[in-house]
């Protein structure tokens, strides 16, 4: 039903968009940024009703990440790119999504506290640790405090490092690095 209830929403703003008195307005973008929008979380949506039905696999992290990354470009209007060493890391649903949303959250206060309008999130896979690093592409982002660093103190990104065992931190990070994290996986 939600699905579907999706799917009916994009179609109407679809048709909206494609009225033509709105040919070239401004609006015309924005309808289908929302549709854009509303595809990749319909694809979301329906990867976590199909990993639902199936507990005992895994989730390639790279693909879901890519997802995850392309909607975080739309709803926040930064460009947001994925690089990944590795084609596939495999991982259970439940510690794909809380990676999922620990990106979130930290693509989040890159926007809102370094000012961030284009950032790569990379992927590497070292000695049984996934590395996560947020790079500032455009280098223009100067957050609240005069620096590139980001707050930690968000007690979601806290909660969500907690759920999978992870560290981050922002300090001491090279040109351009906005955070990094570390989450220890297991075999």
């Amino acid at each position: 039903g939600v699905l579907q209830s999706m799917a009916a929403l994009r179609m109407r703003l679809l048709t909206i968009s494609k009225r033509p008195d709105l040919k070239k307005h401004p609006v015309q973008l924005e309808l289908r940024k929302s549709a854009d929008i509303l595809t990749l979380e319909q694809v979301r949506l329906r990867g976590l009703l199909e990993n639902s039905e199936s507990e005992n696999d895994t989730v390639n992290l790279v693909a879901q990440l890519d997802i995850c990354l392309r909607a975080i470009s739309l709803q926040w209007e930064v460009d947001a790119k994925m690089q990944s060493d590795e084609p596939a890391v495999p991982v259970d649903h439940e510690t794909a999504l809380n990676i999922e949303h620990l990106v979130r959250e930290a693509v989040a206060n890159a926007v809102r506290h370094a000012k961030i309008s284009a950032l790569t999130v990379m992927l590497s896979l070292k000695h049984d640790v996934l590395l996560i690093a947020i790079n500032d592409r455009g280098n223009t982002g100067q957050s609240e405090q005069g620096g590139l660093s980001m707050p930690l103190q968000s007690a979601s990104l806290q909660h969500r490092l907690r759920l999978v065992n992870g560290t981050a931190y922002s300090e001491g990070l090279g040109q351009g690095a906005l955070l990094a994290i570390s989450i220890p996986m297991q075999q």
